[in-house]
């Protein structure tokens, strides 16, 4: 499951970058 949270925060990071 932490892997999935992982990659929601890379992908808003990425996003808000």
């Amino acid at each position: 499951a932490i892997s999935a949270f992982r990659a929601a925060l890379d992908g808003l990071k990425k996003a808000h970058v």
